[in-house]
């Protein structure tokens, strides 16, 4: 690209929508229509901080297409790291338990990137100023944040995912992480499993 284009600079570009974002924010909306609810569909670069704070909201994708989830205003163990250091697009583990990697890497795959494993992130994260929810669905690669899309609109991954998560007195906590592992054909997600969680507490600070 230099040598076809000197002296002009090479910029990175997210202003477009992943095959597994797509699909994901399909399977959330085809999943709330279900249940009579108004569902309002915009692009990040569209979402404003005010919309954030007066709506439960659902991201789908890495943090490279939501900015906002970046500046969010809780802590959090898992992230997606894009500049943490050489392990740019992993899943990170900030404080790992015992037996745990702190890091989830980017997986495997063919030539053609449309076979291989990877991994998703899914974050339900108390909305602004302690109001509402916000629920962010991201892969380290594309068919990532398809898989963690259909993870939490499955009933037998959800079934799995509350028992996780589930605190001894037997309540669900309204916030938590886990982390999924996918494996996947054509990029279709085919196989799906939680290999990391945790609870969240909303008084927890940035």
């Amino acid at each position: 690209m230099k040598q076809t284009f000197p002296g002009r600079s090479l910029e990175e570009w997210h202003v477009f929508t992943g095959l597994g974002e797509a699909g994901g924010a399909f399977l959330v909306g085809q999943l709330l229509a279900t249940r009579n609810l108004k569902v309002n569909f915009t692009n990040s670069t569209g979402l404003t901080w005010n919309d954030i704070g007066a709506n439960n909201v659902v991201f789908a994708g890495p943090p490279k297409f939501n900015l906002q989830t970046r500046d969010l205003p809780v802590a959090q163990d898992l992230v997606i790291g894009e500049n943490i250091g050489d392990k740019s697009g992993a899943i990170h583990n900030l404080r790992p338990r015992p037996g745990e990697p702190d890091f989830f890497g980017e997986g495997t795959n063919d030539a053609q990137n449309s076979f291989g494993q990877t991994y998703a992130l899914i974050s339900r994260l108390p909305g602004l100023h302690g109001d509402g929810a916000i629920l962010v669905l991201a892969g380290s690669a594309t068919v990532g944040t398809l898989a963690a899309a259909k993870y939490v609109t499955s009933e037998v991954y959800v079934r799995e995912l509350l028992g996780r998560v589930r605190l001894p007195s037997g309540k669900v906590p309204p916030y938590f992480q886990a982390v999924i592992s996918a494996k996947y054909k054509n990029w279709t997600p085919v196989e799906l499993s939680c290999v990391a969680h945790r609870v969240l507490t909303s008084q927890q600070p940035h």
